[in-house]
Formats: structure tokens, sequence, C-alpha cells
């Protein structure tokens, strides 16, 4: 049996046998060295090898080679055009709430939304009591002056003719010089009280006209032939052109003239030679993705948006799709244009 002395006797020796001789001829190189080395030196050889074409050992392509090749050479890709595509709205170039020119109750609205009406129609009638009596009195006193005309036209003719009995009667020595002198004063001042009349007349005459405008400027009617886009008031409210957001309303309804109607783009600056006057494009509508209208380049803006660099252009239909309505958004293709010029 062996006893404790003999097992660490053992361990003993077990442990100098695993102790490096630090004194012996020459230093060993340590393992993890060796492997870091390796490792390099695989990686080298292994990109070294994506840049040869051919494999050294069997002349055959190598794998990274036929991947590298698959992807084309940068000059070979052909350039994309950019996308010339953009987007606006339609807008009508006649379009207008129509208004009134006096503050009044509305008391009959002729039109709803939807109504097709001609430059002229009645819209609405406003509360005409008060404009109504004014012309009333205007009238009576247009007539009125002419009574006076025509009373201050009689005295006028018969000192005339006193006048020239007095002229002869004192021609023939039966009248007095006095008298004659008092004669032709009351004609003188007859003819101005007769002038004096024409003049009310006349007066009183624009009155009368004014009178008459003011009462028909509480009918409201179409200034253009159009489509009634929206009514804004109802029959008992009150429009007002000085309205100020407060009780009154500031306008009727809206007319739009559909036959104006026009696409209008924000076209950016680098874009503004593809799009010269008259060049023809495509219109695609949101609405029907499916139906391209045809229109032309009829204005462009004279001044550019500095904020945004864009400058507005509009183009004109050819034909008015009846389908078409003020602020739909379409989309107009530029290239499309610069393609039909160069045709």
């Amino acid at each position: 049996m062996h006893t404790s002395d003999d097992r660490a006797s053992d361990r003993v020796e077990r442990l100098q046998s695993l102790r490096i001789d630090r004194q012996g001829a020459g230093r060993t190189i340590p393992w993890g060295w060796i492997i870091v080395a390796v490792a390099v030196l695989g990686v080298t050889i292994g990109a070294g090898a994506q840049y040869h074409p051919l494999s050294e050992t069997s002349g055959a392509p190598a794998p990274a080679l036929q991947v590298a090749a698959s992807v084309p050479a940068p000059a070979e890709i052909a350039p994309t055009r950019p996308d010339w595509i953009v987007a606006g709205y339609l807008v009508a170039r006649r379009e207008s709430l129509v208004s009134s020119e006096v503050t009044g109750r509305v008391s009959r609205l002729m039109v709803v939304e939807g109504n097709i009406v001609d430059e002229g129609d009645v819209i609405a009638h406003l509360n005409s009591t008060l404009a109504n009596a004014d012309w009333t009195i205007a009238k009576a006193r247009v007539d009125a002056s002419a009574r006076s005309i025509d009373a201050a036209e009689a005295e006028l003719i018969e000192a005339q003719r006193a006048l020239d009995r007095t002229r002869q009667l004192v021609a023939r020595d039966h009248s007095s010089e006095a008298e004659l002198d008092k004669k032709e004063a009351r004609f003188e001042v007859l003819t101005a009280q007769y002038e004096k009349a024409k003049a009310d007349q006349a007066i009183v005459s624009l009155e009368a006209d004014r009178a008459a405008a003011v009462l028909a400027m509480h009918t409201i009617t179409a200034p253009f032939s159009g489509t009634v886009s929206g009514c804004a008031v109802d029959v008992g409210e009150t429009v007002s052109p000085m309205s100020s957001h407060g009780t009154a309303r500031d306008g009727i309804c809206s007319i739009v003239d559909t036959s104006s109607i026009e696409v209008e783009l924000e076209v950016p600056e680098k874009m503004l030679d593809r799009v010269p006057l008259g060049t023809k494009v495509q219109v695609v509508l949101d609405a029907f993705p499916d139906d391209g209208l045809t229109a032309s380049v009829r204005e462009i803006a004279p001044v550019v948006d500095r904020a945004k660099s864009t400058i507005k252009v509009r183009l004109g239909f050819e034909e008015i799709d009846p389908r078409l309505r003020p602020n739909m958004a379409v989309k107009v293709n530029l290239e499309d244009g610069v393609e039909e010029i160069g045709q």
C-alpha cells in the first residue's frame, strides 16, 4: 500500500514535469501566435484568389470570378430618366362669389346648387320695401317738378305778352317808361324762375334714377353664364357687401363658368424649358385615371415663386369634358410634351 508520503511525492514529480524549462538552448514560440499567423495567411490567400482570373492549380475559373462576372460594369448600366410627372389642379378662370351691392335681407332665393344660369338671370331678391318707397317719392318729385315748370312757363308767356303790349303803348305815347321797366323786370324774374324749375327737374330726375338703381340692386342677377356651385345664404338671412364675419353674409352663391376650366401646375424651374407655349401634353385626372385628356400650354406666369422655386403654368383643354370640376387633382407628364414637339 502507498502511504500518504508516497502520494505527496508523486504529486510533486508530476507538477515538476509540467514546468517549462526557460533555461534551455532556445525559447519556444507560443502556440497562440502560430494560430493567429496561420489565420492571417489564409485570409490573404483567399483575397488574392478573388483578383486572379484563373486558379494556379487547375487553370479553371475561380468561383469568386464567376460571381463578379454576373454584375455588369458601371459603364454598361443605362442611365434612368427622371420622372417628369407634375401634379396640379383644375381651376376655373371665371368663378365668382355673387354678392349684393347693398345690405338687405333675402326674401326669395331663385337657385339651388347645381343649377345652370345664363347671364342676367335672377338669382335672388332682397327685401326692397324701403328702396321701393324711396323710388316712389323720387318719382313724385319728378312729377311735381314738371308741374312747376309748366306753371313757370305759363307765367313767363303771359309776362312776355304784357311786355310786348307795354312796348307798343310806349311807342304810341299811351304808357310811361316806368311801366315798361316794370314789365321788363317781371319778365326777367319769371325767366329766372323758369330756368330754376328746369334745373330742379334735372336734380329730382337724377335722384329718381339713383333711387331706381338702388331698387334694382335688391334684385341679384348672374354676372355670367355658368353653374351654381354652392349657395351661402337662405331665405331670411341678411347679406352685406361690408360684412366681416358678423351676423351678415358676404355672398349669396358661387357661380363657375365650366367652359373656362384649366389646369394649373407649379412647375419646378429646372423643367421650365420643357413647357414652352403651345406644348401639348396628356392630362390624367385622379378621378378618372384611365382617361387621358389633351391640353396645351396657354399661359406661363411672368414671375417665379422664390420660396418654392416653381413657376405657375396653365394648360387649356382642346375640348371641355362635362366631368371636369374645379379643384380636381390631375397629373401631367411633361416628358410626353417634349417628345411631341420633337416629332
